[in-house]
């Protein structure tokens, strides 16, 4: 089920172009793309990010009790945006065109949400 969200969440837009599934240690469990697109990182980079990003979640967590806890971050970039969902102890990362990337994010929110529910309720 886990990595099943890579799949629905690179499908659940079409200017949704890859999504990644890392491990809380920073590791890329599952790297997918549409076809026809363009990787901008090579697979070196990509761990690199997917190290970083992890890295990110640990220092965004010291602040969860105050502010309470991350659900997503957008970064956007001039070439492309970057949605990042922390859900259960893995970091979900998608890659989205640049241009009109709402849309978009509010179809990846629905998929995280309805994905979390279900976990929940397998719980």
């Amino acid at each position: 089920m886990t990595e099943d969200i890579i799949d629905k969440m690179l499908n659940c837009h079409r200017k949704v172009r890859c999504a990644m599934l890392i491990s809380e240690e920073g590791e890329v469990l599952k790297f997918a793309c549409k076809p026809n697109v363009d990787i901008i990182l090579t697979k070196e980079d990509l761990q690199r990010y997917a190290k970083q990003a992890a890295a990110r979640k640990k220092e965004r967590e010291s602040w969860n009790e105050k502010m309470g806890s991350v659900e997503c971050i957008l970064a956007v970039r001039e070439k492309l945006c970057i949605l990042v969902f922390y859900w259960l102890n893995k970091i979900i990362l998608l890659s989205i065109e640049r241009l009109a990337p709402l849309a978009a994010v509010e179809k990846a929110i629905e998929v995280y949400t309805q994905h979390k529910r279900q976990a929940a309720k397998q719980s």
